[in-house]
């Protein structure tokens, strides 16, 4: 492989782990998009498919957030695989969904990461954290919400954002990471790009890029063992689950 096809990849995780600090440091988000745009095209010009996925996806992150549209990489997502029909060259090379193979192993690891997340958050949530700008109005318009608005929102928070998470980080990232570098280097990069997308989440700041760092890695061995999402898929699910009910109980009620 010759220095640029692995030297662009590598260049797109950059970006999308620079994109999403913007909203903390927009000095850093415009380095980033800026990055993101010369990976695009020069990319497309040598053929570099893997760098172009991330670096396309990094973009339409950008530019939803920009407008300030929450879940910002699921329209992010919606768009690159709108275009991926049109121009095939967009699709992963492994699908979008690839579904893999699991064992007793990669389920037992998975069960202890859900659990470990779970513990993890609520020992933080009972710290008295100081939570960020957009998880306060989430909790704001929960208390004031009908019971079948907070059944729906949940429900799509459990069941949509872990799909779309697991194929834009374990799917598009992870299989551009392995363009450019080893097994172990990739699944570290993919996890810094998605502790990073979580910097004003929940929770926000260098807690919650460092705690969905670790996850993320995680979830990236847990790719590697099965070769696919579903695994993965699944495990996110159980933690957003708990996520959603730690919220409800502790968040919520206060």
């Amino acid at each position: 492989m010759t220095d640029p096809a692995r030297a662009l990849p590598l260049l797109a995780l950059t970006a999308l782990a620079l994109l999403p600090l913007g909203q903390v440091v927009p000095v850093v988000g415009l380095a980033g998009g800026t990055l993101a745009l010369i990976v695009v095209v020069a990319g497309v010009r040598a053929g570099s498919w893997p760098a172009v996925r991330v670096a396309t996806m990094g973009l339409l992150l950008g530019v939803f957030g920009l407008f300030g549209l929450p879940f910002a990489l699921w329209p992010a997502i919606g768009v690159l695989w709108l275009s991926s029909r049109r121009r095939p060259d967009l699709r992963p090379d492994a699908g979008w969904v690839p579904s893999g193979h699991s064992s007793a192993w990669t389920w037992g690891l998975a069960v202890a990461t859900v659990l470990g997340a779970a513990a993890a958050l609520t020992a933080w949530l009972l710290s008295e954290p100081a939570l960020g700008a957009s998880t306060v109005q989430l909790v704001d318009l929960a208390r004031g919400a009908p019971v079948g608005v907070i059944v729906g929102f949940v429900a799509v928070f459990v069941l949509v954002n872990p799909l779309v998470e697991e194929v834009a980080y374990r799917g598009v990232a992870y299989e551009a990471a392995r363009a450019g570098a080893p097994v172990a280097t990739a699944v570290v990069l993919q996890a810094v790009a998605f502790g990073t997308l979580h910097v004003a989440g929940l929770p926000a700041g260098a807690v919650g890029v460092g705690l969905s760092f670790a996850y993320g890695l995680v979830l990236g061995m847990i790719r590697v063992s099965t070769g696919g999402l579903r695994v993965v898929v699944l495990t996110h699910i159980a933690t957003n689950a708990a996520i959603a009910a730690l919220v409800l109980t502790i968040l919520v009620p206060a």
